[in-house]
Order: structure tokens, then C-alpha cells, then sequence
């Protein structure tokens, strides 16, 4: 019997049983929530969380800005600034398929000519694309090189890039100037 003048607390799963007529076993997954609503997880497994929400955010963007030819990946294509003249188009390319492929040639409206370069800086007539072997175009490796800009490429800017693959055919891309790659 309870004392007069004290309330009774029950446990919410008690309650929560009681009305959909289970025992309290039952239901072992239910945490408390607190007046803010929150469930009962310490402060650093909200920290946690916040923390993979926002590498989670920070990724959408670099997989956004990924293309696609058949099992030719293209990811995230990007220039450094730069004023009239020549310009570096960076990017990776993997080949997703069984056979190989080749890139043979690009283009874009904000050049005059690209020309696909080796590590070495050499001109290359293709750029092999061996199956699961993905290459990263950078500095001091295979790039392309924009010679003849037709206007200087400013920090934010987008421009088209048509990649040609001797197998999968053409693609256009979009490229983004950037200072370094946003990922």
C-alpha cells in the first residue's frame, strides 16, 4: 500500500507495457528520453554523431561532382586558377570493366587545344585506363593540359570538358576551379 501524500513514479516501460498488454521483458530497447527529448546517450556519443553527420555532409559534394561513361568513373575534375595562357585539368578516372580502355583525346570551349601529358610533362597520344587500376591525373603525373585559354579561370568557376575514350565513347564533365580540390 502506498503512503498517503506520495506519488507513485512507474518506469515509462511499465507503462508502455501495460497499455499494449506486454510484459516489461519485452521491451528492453527503449531508453529514457529527457525533457529535451534526447535519448539517454552520453555527450561524447552525440559528439560522435554530430561528427560522422558532418563528414557525411562534407562528402555529397566531392561524390556530386563524379561522371560516368558506361564502367569509366570520372571523379571530380578540377583546375587551378589561372590567367590567359596554359592551365592543369586534374582529375582521377578508374575502369570499372573487364577490358581496357583508352583516353584519346579532350576538349572544351575555354581552350584553344588540351593536350594529355605524362608524368614526365611529355605530350601523349592516349592515356591507357587498365580494368581496376584507377589513375589519379595530378602534378607530376599523367594531367591534361589546357594550352590557349580563351579567358583567364577564376576561383569558383565551372567549365565544360569533353573526354574522349577510344571504347566508351565521349562524356562531358563539368570542370570546377578551385585552388585545391574541395575533399
Amino acid at each position: 500500500m502506498k503512503s498517503p501524500g506520495r506519488t507513485h513514479r512507474r518506469h515509462h516501460r511499465d507503462v508502455i507495457a501495460e497499455r499494449v498488454g506486454l510484459a516489461r521483458a519485452t521491451l528492453p530497447h527503449l531508453r529514457r528520453i529527457d525533457a529535451r527529448g534526447a535519448a539517454g546517450h552520453s555527450a561524447g556519443m552525440r559528439i560522435l554523431s554530430i561528427a560522422i553527420g558532418l563528414a557525411v555532409l562534407a562528402a555529397v559534394p566531392a561524390l556530386a561532382h563524379s561522371f560516368r561513361l558506361g564502367e569509366i568513373e570520372i571523379g571530380h575534375p578540377w583546375a587551378p586558377p589561372s590567367e590567359a595562357g596554359d592551365a592543369p585539368v586534374y582529375l582521377a578516372l578508374s575502369n570499372r570493366g573487364a577490358a581496357a580502355d583508352r583516353l584519346v583525346a579532350a576538349s572544351s570551349p575555354r581552350a584553344r587545344e588540351i593536350e594529355l601529358r605524362g608524368g614526365d610533362d611529355a605530350p601523349l597520344q592516349e592515356i591507357a585506363l587498365e580494368p581496376k587500376r584507377p589513375i589519379a591525373f595530378r602534378a607530376g603525373r599523367p594531367h591534361l593540359a589546357l594550352h590557349g585559354l580563351t579567358q583567364p579561370l577564376a576561383a569558383g568557376e565551372e567549365f565544360p570538358l569533353t573526354l574522349r575514350f577510344a571504347g566508351a565513347g565521349s562524356v562531358e564533365v563539368t570542370v570546377m576551379v578551385e585552388a585545391a580540390p574541395a575533399h
